[in-house]
C-alpha cells in the first residue's frame, strides 16, 4: 500500500510529487501562520476520512511558522487532536522547524557546492525562507518558492540535511521507508 501526503502547500506538493513516486498527495487548504492546530486536524481529518484506508502510512508536514510550541510540540499536540477526532490510522506528523526553505538551508554542502555560499550556521528555526531570498540575491538570482523552491529541494541529499536539522532528522527516521529520496 502506498503512502498519502498531506501537505500545507503547493511547494510541499510538488517535491513530495517528484520525489516520492506513487504516494498520494493532497494539500490541507488551511496553509498559514495564524491557522490554529485544531483546524489543521480537522482538515487532515476529513481528508483522512476520504482515503478509506487506501493508503498506509498518512505523512503530515505543516510547517511550525511563527508558533511559540517547537515542532516537536506541535507533532505531539496534532497527533492528539487527531486521536480526539477518532483517526485511527497510522499518521507521521513532521513539523519544519520553522519552514521548508529551513530544511533546505541545512545542506551546508550543496549550497557552497552550487552556489559558492558558505552556511556557518544552524538554520533550524529561522526564516528560512528570507534567507534563500538573501543569499540567492547576493548570487543575483531571484528565488520562487514553487519553481526554483521545488528544483533545489529535489537537488539537496537527505542524509546531509538530517545532520543539520533535529526536524528533520525526525521526519526521515519516521519517513525514510517510504521514500526513496530519504532511504539514500
Amino acid at each position: 500500500m502506498a503512502p498519502a501526503f498531506l501537505v500545507d502547500g503547493l511547494t510541499e506538493k510538488k517535491i513530495v510529487q517528484k520525489l516520492c513516486h506513487g504516494a498520494t498527495v493532497r494539500m490541507t487548504g488551511v496553509n498559514g501562520k495564524d491557522v490554529e492546530l485544531s483546524a489543521i486536524a480537522k482538515a487532515a481529518h476529513s481528508l483522512i476520512s476520504l482515503f478509506k484506508g487506501r493508503h498506509y502510512p498518512v505523512i503530515l508536514i505543516m510547517d511550525r511558522e511563527k508558533r511559540q510550541q517547537s515542532s516537536e510540540e506541535i507533532e505531539d499536540e496534532l497527533k492528539r487532536l487527531l486521536e480526539k477526532l477518532g483517526v485511527m490510522e497510522e499518521v507521521i506528523i513532521s513539523c519544519p522547524d520553522r519552514m521548508l526553505e529551513s530544511w533546505m538551508l541545512s545542506d551546508d554542502e550543496y549550497f557552497e557546492e552550487i552556489y559558492d555560499i558558505k552556511l556557518d550556521t544552524s538554520y533550524e528555526g529561522s526564516h528560512g525562507k528570507r534567507e534563500i531570498r538573501k543569499l540567492l540575491a547576493e548570487k543575483k538570482q531571484t528565488y520562487h518558492e514553487v519553481s526554483v523552491g521545488v528544483d533545489l529541494f529535489c537537488s539537496l541529499d537527505a542524509a546531509r540535511i538530517a545532520i543539520n536539522s533535529s526536524s528533520f532528522a525526525r521526519f526521515r527516521s519516521k519517513t525514510a521507508h517510504f521514500c526513496g529520496w530519504l532511504r539514500r
